[in-house]
């Protein structure tokens, strides 16, 4: 007997996993839509969506294996770190990209391009592949981020939360999950908890730094930033959603009368009609952190993100 067998270790005979076959009639093509989240990416996807030729739905999070490629590969005196490895480790996880991706296929079978959605950092997975980036005001995405978190579960809190800034950020949660429109009656309350206001424009800020620095990496053609990119700002697209949705179809070579229009019962058009704050789409205004503003939230927000506003020409100076 097999020393599998005798130990007790042998599991049930492997069965293979066929691959994601393409159509045989279309060329599949794989595009990422990226951004900080309550950036848009979502509004993003639907939007290329109703062009028939666009299959973008998934979030697949491929950022947490691509990471663990790179430890392994950073480890200089493991062999992963090595040739022919490292490359095999490459190409590897391109392979897993695609394959993973094409099982959107049955979705939208006629499309060419599919696409993953995922609100995370600009980074390129597939070499020459079409990257669209979304950029929101940091203050806006704060607002947004904070509905967010204050609608889930109250098991979500323990891991969306940070520990040190818990027990404060908690009073503003038994408040909204007492009454929903409490911050409506008392908007002057929202962003009243500093560490929680801090933390989330921080990592915005740094968010926005990196991406702003891969995107100046794309554009000059680094060796492994190969790629196409759109840069669209969330303010903009709220502005002229027709002018943008056109430039995203033409990004793609795709014919933007195919497309069809944009409507409230998509989610595609610029906002919603009535606030919703328990709706996982809520709101989608431009400014609509300046209800809740007050003189010790400017301050620390310019604090934690002050540079990258003027930046981001969100605004011209301090002065706000």
């Amino acid at each position: 007997m097999p020393l599998l067998d005798r130990l007790g270790l042998r599991t049930k005979t492997p069965v293979a996993v066929a691959a994601p076959e393409r159509d045989a009639a279309i060329a599949h093509e794989f595009l990422f839509v990226r951004g900080h989240p309550r950036s848009g990416t979502n509004w993003v996807g639907a939007l290329l969506n109703l062009h028939p030729q666009v299959n973008c739905w998934g979030e697949f999070h491929f950022e947490d294996i691509r990471n663990a490629i790179d430890g392994l590969q950073n480890i200089p005196w493991q062999i992963t770190a090595r040739e022919p490895l490292k490359t095999i480790l490459d190409q590897s996880f391109e392979d897993l990209v695609r394959r993973s991706i094409l099982t959107l296929k049955s979705r939208k079978p006629q499309a060419r391009w599919i696409g993953d959605r995922t609100p995370r950092g600009l980074r390129v997975f597939l070499q020459k592949a079409p990257y669209i980036l979304i950029i929101r005001d940091g203050r806006d995405v704060l607002v947004s981020w904070t509905f967010h978190i204050l609608r889930q579960k109250p098991h979500a809190i323990d891991v969306l939360v940070p520990a040190d800034i818990r027990p404060s950020f908690q009073k503003l949660y038994d408040r909204f999950q007492a009454d929903s429109e409490h911050f409506a009656k008392h908007p002057e309350e929202l962003l009243s908890d500093e560490g929680w206001v801090r933390m989330v424009v921080d990592r915005w800020a740094n968010w926005m730094r990196i991406d702003l620095d891969a995107a100046a990496k794309i554009q000059a053609g680094e060796t492994g930033h190969e790629a196409r990119l759109l840069q669209i700002r969330y303010e903009d697209l709220h502005a002229d959603t027709e002018s943008w949705r056109r430039r995203m179809y033409e990004f793609l070579d795709l014919n933007p009368a195919q497309a069809a229009p944009i409507s409230g019962e998509s989610r595609t058009s610029a906002g919603f009609e009535k606030e919703d704050p328990m709706s996982f789409w809520r709101h989608g205004q431009v400014g609509d952190w300046k209800k809740y503003s007050n003189d010790r939230f400017k301050q620390w927000v310019k604090d934690a993100a002050g540079d990258e506003l003027v930046r981001l020409k969100y605004e011209t100076s301090d002065n706000w």
